[in-house]
């Protein structure tokens, strides 16, 4: 299995209006999400996904000289080629061998993958609102980012009182 092309798809996904209040001055950056797109000579397509301007694993300028014309199994574990390349190169194999990627890193560990709301460090209202938003979109649990300028106590009662019981 060798490299035919990689694709790096940028899009700018735009915050809610909420989520942008705070966003738009401390993070701005993270609206822009790289999508690389791996095909492999016998047309698979592998794809994966990163945030360019946040992730240590950066894909590099000269992705297409590191990979292309070169066999898939000699790059699967090769970090400097960065996170989403990597993730593509392992959902190319996967496809190839008809299993999950997860197979390629071993055992089946759960047959759920649990996905958290995000919110980044806001007024006690603010995250309130943003949990109960994330409730009515089917999330049932949050990573918010707690920090020393905010009474965390007074937004973990604020949550309380925003979002339902479960």
């Amino acid at each position: 299995m060798q490299v035919q092309s990689v694709e790096l798809i940028h899009l700018d996904v735009p915050f809610t209006d909420h989520t942008n209040q705070h966003m738009q001055y401390w993070l701005p950056h993270w609206r822009i999400v790289q999508l690389c797109k791996i095909t492999l000579a016998d047309g698979t397509i592998g794809w994966g996904e990163t945030i360019p301007n946040y992730t240590w694993a950066k894909v590099p300028e000269d992705i297409e000289d590191r990979i292309v014309g070169r066999a898939v199994g000699d790059l699967l574990w090769q970090d400097a080629l960065g996170a989403g390349v990597q993730q593509a190169l392992f959902d190319a194999v996967g496809k190839v061998l008809g299993a999950p990627a997860y197979r390629l890193l071993g055992t089946k560990v759960r047959t759920w993958c649990p996905l958290s709301w995000w919110a980044m460090d806001m007024p006690a209202a603010d995250w309130a609102r943003q949990c109960a938003d994330a409730v009515a979109q089917g999330y049932t649990t949050a990573k918010l980012k707690a920090r020393t300028w905010y009474d965390l106590h007074a937004c973990i009662q604020a949550i309380v009182e925003a979002v339902p019981p479960q």
